[in-house]
């Protein structure tokens, strides 16, 4: 199975990166994250066949609120939503945010759940990640800026950590101490 083959769009050339930048994993599918496509693609792990592709020109009606942009990290949370981080897009939408989603497959429709935009300070136009800590709180990695930040649900920032440079991604470890 080579992704190649699956794109609707042969002028692969415009593709700045055709690759996947996170995928997950659940007993019957892969879900795979295309940052250059605005896509995540739900693949069948039996027939290989691709499921669903939610994002930019995919199977899901999108609102303006749900339409992400050049995402990294996309996973389930604990609730069963999708949550990513959506990076944004210098050109039209400079900011990154937190988003959730929740999907519906039978009837390709899903509902916004968390939609928390990071001031345009912490905006990553490329990289980055989000991982739900509990109810109320968000780890965040504004990669290019290479600043880790703690988010509640509001937005507001608990602590930061600046990095000497950026980074690809933060992962909270539980009781690593």
């Amino acid at each position: 199975w080579s992704s190649f083959s699956e794109f609707t769009n042969p002028d692969l050339a415009s593709y700045i990166q055709p690759w996947g930048n996170s995928i997950i994993e659940d007993e019957t599918a892969y879900y795979v994250s295309f940052r250059a496509l605005s896509q995540i693609w739900k693949i069948n792990k039996q027939s290989r066949q691709i499921d669903w592709k939610l994002g930019a020109d995919g199977d899901f009606q999108l609102n303006e609120d749900s339409q992400f942009m050049f995402q990294h990290f996309a996973h389930f949370n604990n609730n069963g939503d999708l949550l990513l981080f959506d990076n944004g897009a210098a050109e039209n939408r400079p900011y990154s945010r937190i988003l959730s989603l929740r999907l519906t497959e039978q009837s390709q429709t899903l509902s916004p759940k968390t939609n928390i935009q990071l001031s345009e300070t912490y905006f990553s136009p490329f990289m980055g990640s989000v991982q739900q800590l509990n109810s109320e709180e968000f780890l965040v990695c504004s990669a290019t800026n290479g600043v880790i930040l703690n988010v509640d649900h509001s937005g507001l920032v608990k602590w930061k950590l600046i990095a000497e440079d950026r980074m690809y991604r933060c992962v909270y470890i539980e009781n690593l101490f």
